[in-house]
């Protein structure tokens, strides 16, 4: 981590509000190009699913699960790029919150990425990747 040229935490409101969907849907109206007006009944299904979260729902692990998704898609791209990532959990999202200042803006560290490129005398880059086969993680229904 220390040699990583970049560490990107993802983190999550906390807790989820009214204003966060209204900060949504004003952007969604902004990208779509369409009145706030128009994405009334959108605002209406998001609030009715997440305020208040329905019984049994945990809106936290449900942005959190949210957090991973972006991960991936960060993960994917920096491959894409030839860039090196590796996710870090067994972290201790307390001392990231408090080093950022997280807690102050809303939001919590769920997962680290650090990213970079390896350097030239990485004896590990070239040795195999050890993954189990497809046969045994993946079934056809």
């Amino acid at each position: 981590m220390a040699d990583a040229s970049h560490v990107v935490v993802f983190a999550v409101r906390q807790p989820l509000t009214e204003s966060d969907v209204d900060r949504h849907v004003a952007r969604t109206s902004e990208i779509q190009g369409v009145p706030v007006e128009s994405l009334a009944g959108f605002k209406q299904m998001m609030m009715s699913s997440l305020m208040p979260p329905q019984a049994g729902f945990d809106i936290h692990h449900w942005a959190e699960l949210q957090a991973y998704i972006a991960l991936g898609n960060f993960m994917t791209s920096a491959a894409m790029l030839g860039i090196d990532t590796c996710p870090m959990e067994g972290i201790v999202p307390a001392r990231y919150d408090d080093l950022l200042g997280l807690p102050q803006e809303g939001y919590g560290t769920v997962v680290v990425c650090v990213a970079g490129y390896r350097t030239a005398d990485d004896k590990h880059a070239a040795r195999p990747k050890v993954r189990f086969r497809p046969e045994e993680v993946v079934r056809r229904v």
